[in-house]
Parts: structure tokens; sequence; C-alpha cells
């Protein structure tokens, strides 16, 4: 995947396609989280093929597309549907296109707010964050992440609890791809995470309609989770008391 739909790292795609183009391999790559949010043309970044979706450009749900490159290598893919001659045989079945055109126009609205204005949101949003709830950790802080995207750590405070003390604020503790998993991520887990800590890390998600007044409450409710489970947690305590 170019980014990481978790923790918003974005992924050396450029350099992963010179590696396979040397070895004649085809690179796919999911860009489903990244396109949009970066400065990027896919034309001159050596992907072979790569797939995306409207609903995250604020467009329609259940509408995407497929990238194939075609002019440096002969590329070609069995249908999804077979069928019809639609969307040049890769799927049978009639065209959606009021998902198309919904699509489309999310395209032409990106340029209504710059990744650089998401960013400082979600920078203001962080640093109030780490600033003011103690124990508390950004992952891949110090890497190229997506301007939208924090996966943040809250120490003994499980991702399930505070959910569920925060049900007007649109958060995950993991993908929406594995909702229901009880496991702690994978994600975490492979960069070196602890699994307690892992369950204990929740995924935020800014937008261009975010607004400062909206951070501004998230950040007051979250607070007041945080303390309130802290505060009736022996394990919290036995880590202040420097028992853990």
């Amino acid at each position: 995947m170019h980014a990481n739909n978790e923790t918003g790292v974005i992924h050396p795609v450029e350099e992963i396609a010179k590696i396979a183009t040397q070895r004649k391999v085809i690179f796919f790559s999911d860009t489903t989280q990244a396109i949009g949010k970066l400065p990027f043309t896919y034309g001159d970044s050596g992907i072979d093929v790569c797939c995306f979706s409207a609903h995250k450009l604020h467009g329609p749900k259940g509408i995407g597309g497929v990238y194939i490159r075609r002019k440096s290598r002969p590329i070609q893919i069995e249908p999804l549907i077979t069928g019809g001659k639609q969307e040049n045989s890769l799927r049978g079945g009639t065209y959606n296109t009021a998902a198309i055109a919904g699509m489309g126009k999310a395209f032409e609205m990106l340029s209504e707010a710059t990744p650089g204005d998401i960013e400082a949101k979600r920078k203001y949003f962080e640093n109030r964050l780490t600033d003011e709830i103690e124990e508390t950790t950004i992952h891949a802080a110090h890497v190229p992440r997506l301007c939208n995207t924090s996966n943040i750590l809250f120490k003994y405070v499980r991702s399930v609890e505070l959910m569920s003390k925060l049900p007007d604020i649109a958060i995950s503790s993991g993908s929406a791809c594995v909702s229901g998993d009880r496991d702690p991520s994978h994600v975490l887990t492979a960069m070196g995470v602890d699994a307690e800590d892992a369950l204990c890390s929740i995924r935020f998600s800014l937008s261009k309609y975010t607004t400062k007044e909206e951070l501004d409450s998230a950040i007051e409710k979250i607070k007041m989770a945080v303390q309130s489970i802290r505060n009736s947690s022996p394990i919290w305590q036995m880590y202040k008391a420097n028992l853990l």
C-alpha cells in the first residue's frame, strides 16, 4: 500500500517500483489511503497497477478505480465480473453513472484544501493531546505520514473502553477492514509496539472539513474519558506507583 491505513505511514513506492522494474516484476499498489492526500503522479511513479476508492475523497461509497500501465508493459488482467464489454471487458454490468459522476466531482473538489492545511490541524490536535494527557504517544510521529492520520497510544487505556465512552466521535481501534477483531493491531505489533500498548492505541482521521472547534470539543471529551478510565484502573494506579 502507498500509505498505511492505520498509522498513515507513507511507503517509498517509487523506490519499490524501480526495484520491481529492474527485476521485471509487476508492481501493484493499493493507493486508497494516499490518493488525493499526496502530490503524486502515478504515471511517473513506476507503479504498474494501482487501485483507489472514492469514499476516501469524500466521494460516494461503492465506487473506485484501477490504473493499469499499458504503454511500457502489455499488462493484462482477468475480468472481475465476466459479461459484456463494459470497462474494457474488465467488468460486465451496467455503469453506476451517478457514483462515477460523484467520484469525478470529488476529484474536482480536491483543491479546496491543501494537505498543509490538514496537517496543521493534525499537529494542533496531537500537540494538545500529548501536552494535556500524560503518557500519550503518537505512533510513527517522526516518519513521513499522511496529513490527516493520527494513531495515538493512551497508556493503559484500552481502545475498546475509550470508544465506548466517546460515542459521538468517529474513531477506530484499527482498520475498518477487520472490525470486530479483538487481537492487537498487526500493523503496530509489526512496528515493535508491544501487545498491551497496541490494544491501547486508537486511530483518528481528520479532513478538510474538520474545524478547530470540533477538534477542541473532541480533545476535551477525550481528556475526560481517559481520566475516567484511568481513575478506575488498578493497573494505572500500579503503574503510577512504579509497581509495574
